[in-house]
């Protein structure tokens, strides 16, 4: 090794904060430093209490002027600032001589500045990844790649005219706009295997491509108009994303995808041609959602979808009955396809890895049995607007007494239920965490045990933010007639309570008037006696009584009137 190369290792360990100081062999520092014949690797994490601005490199060191004597022989640099410690220009870094250099991988977002191209050629840089704040293109210097990742940065322009050896490309989340001779032209194919320029700026891309080796695409959320290109779809080409972008017209023609298994086109303005996709046995994941797609959803040549997401749309017909049968499918949503009618039966053998089944605001009635509930892994069931049917519910009831343990969230809303609700979820359906039964008629009260579950209670709320339903007097069941207004027992009470208030009126009434009856009576007896005493007794006085007096003589009569004594007798 050089001592130029010492120098300039030493600056990037001691800068990077990988350590605070270096001294003599570099090759003892094995946990950041692996010395490989008369290369070093360097695989740098920067600690976290790294000081804050820290750099990639230092800056000032100066470049030898002889031929040969500026090259650092490093074959590796791997730097991971999770803590986001380093702010410094990938230039100060790029501007010394890692002719040598295989591998450049720098993750540390506050990196900066432009991919320099005033340097000798990286002639043997395969591996270049960057996550940082990048600006510019990418120029000749790195013509020689094969792995290129500068995820997350502003990067706007690529010409990729001269790298010809391109097999992974990774410019996603940049400010990408124009990619120049990037897909292939007729004699001269690229290589790629994967590329990703999702979340960028591109408009179109051209009819013609020639990309033999493709397997991965993915191209979402850009502003691309038209369709894709037949080209793109070559029998190695398993996964492509296209989704959130204003394609339109005809789905692709994916004819010569024989190995196509990822289809993801949703969110676009496309109108027909699911036949055309559906055709593929190959096609595990199967999302067209939030198009325009009208028509029949058409038959369904393969057997290992895991994902049929085709919501939103214009779907007209019934639903295709092989949907149930599919084995390894965990998320099916039909939802939002008005005029998308027909049965879908949830058996003991349908849907057994199913976590999401979604037929809101359709016309499709479901068929659900015991068995499914039994034994299927469903954790969120919405039928919204559509129709349910419980087959093995209890008659008289809108809902069977058991779920299955993995259901989360159920929502029933307007889905034609007629009947009680299951005292048994008040201990068998603690699992569920939010429950929509409004728009239904459920007659009944609401079982008690309903207000111990967070997700039943929610329910009961709701429900009687639409009509007033009575909590049953108990748990033995709640198919007592009590749905809206009061209750048979309220009202039983009510009437008993009314008639004994109208007795005990009645009685004080009596009462009343008997006691005021005997008062008068003893009025007026009191009042004849008086009468009687002042009419037929005369009490004089015999003093003064019948005496006269004059001058020198008195004359007195002493005499008392009184009536025969059976003509009064006052009892004392």
């Amino acid at each position: 090794m050089s001592s130029f190369t010492d120098e300039v290792v030493s600056s990037i360990l001691r800068s990077t904060g990988a350590l605070a100081s270096v001294e003599g062999d570099l090759c003892h520092y094995t946990n950041v430093v692996q010395c490989e014949n008369t290369l070093y690797a360097l695989t740098i994490d920067v600690p976290s209490d790294a000081q804050a601005g820290s750099k990639l490199v230092n800056n000032s060191i100066p470049i030898p002027v002889l031929p040969g004597q500026d090259v650092v022989f490093v074959s590796s640099i791997i730097i991971n600032d999770p803590s986001s410690k380093i702010e410094d220009k990938v230039e100060h870094l790029l501007k010394y001589n890692f002719y040598l250099l295989q591998n450049l991988t720098i993750n540390a977002t506050g990196v900066t500045g432009t991919l320099a191209d005033n340097v000798v050629p990286f002639s043997f840089l395969t591996t270049l990844v960057v996550h940082g704040k990048l600006t510019g293109t990418i120029p000749n210097r790195y013509q020689n790649l094969q792995y290129l990742d500068l995820y997350g940065n502003q990067i706007k322009t690529f010409d990729a005219k001269n790298f010809d050896f391109l097999q992974n490309v990774n410019l996603s989340h940049n400010i990408v706009d124009s990619l120049i001779v990037f897909w292939g032209t007729q004699g001269t194919p690229k290589l790629y295997t994967h590329v990703d320029i999702s979340d960028n700026l591109l408009t179109t891309l051209p009819s013609e491509v020639n990309t033999p080796q493709l397997e991965f695409l993915n191209v979402s959320r850009n502003s691309i108009v038209g369709t894709l290109p037949k080209g793109l779809f070559t029998s190695t080409l398993t996964t492509v994303d296209a989704s959130h972008n204003q394609l339109s017209g005809d789905l692709p023609d994916v004819s010569g995808a024989t190995a196509l298994s990822h289809f993801n086109l949703s969110n676009n303005g496309y109108s027909t041609g699911t036949e055309k996709v559906l055709s593929r046995s190959t096609l595990s994941v199967f999302d067209v959602s939030n198009n325009a797609l009208s028509g029949s959803i058409g038959s369904i040549a393969s057997d290992v979808l895991t994902t049929f997401d085709v919501h939103q749309n214009s779907f007209t017909g019934a639903v295709p009955e092989s949907l149930a049968a599919q084995t390894f499918l965990r998320y099916l949503d039909l939802s939002d396809n008005a005029e998308l009618g027909g049965t879908l039966v949830l058996n003991g053998t349908a849907l057994p890895t199913a976590e999401t089944v979604n037929v809101s605001h359709t016309a499709i009635q479901v068929n659900i049995t015991d068995e499914y509930l039994r034994t299927s892994a469903v954790r969120q069931l919405s039928a919204v607007g559509a129709t349910v049917v419980f087959t093995g519910a209890a008659e008289g009831a809108a809902l069977p007494g058991t779920l299955p343990d993995s259901l989360q969230t159920l929502d029933l809303t307007d889905a034609g239920l007629t009947g009680t609700l299951p005292v048994e979820w008040g201990t068998n359906a603690r699992h569920l965490q939010s429950v929509k039964l409004t728009g239904n008629n459920i007659t009944g009260c609401v079982p008690r045990g309903w207000t111990d579950v967070a997700a039943l209670r929610e329910a009961y709320e709701e429900l009687n933010t639409t009509g007033t339903f009575e909590l049953c007097p108990s748990d033995d069941g709640g198919g007592r007639e009590a749905k809206k207004g009061l209750g048979d027992g309220a009202i039983a009470g009510i009437a008993v309570g009314a008639v004994a208030a109208l007795v005990l009126l009645v009685l004080l009434i009596v009462l009343m008037v008997y006691c005021c009856k005997r008062r008068k009576k003893k009025k007026g007896t009191a009042e004849g006696i008086e009468t009687a005493a002042t009419t037929h007794v005369r009490r004089t006085n015999p003093l003064t009584e019948g005496c006269s007096t004059g001058e020198g003589e008195s004359s007195c009569d002493t005499s008392t009137d009184i009536s025969s004594e059976s003509e009064y007798s006052v009892p004392v």
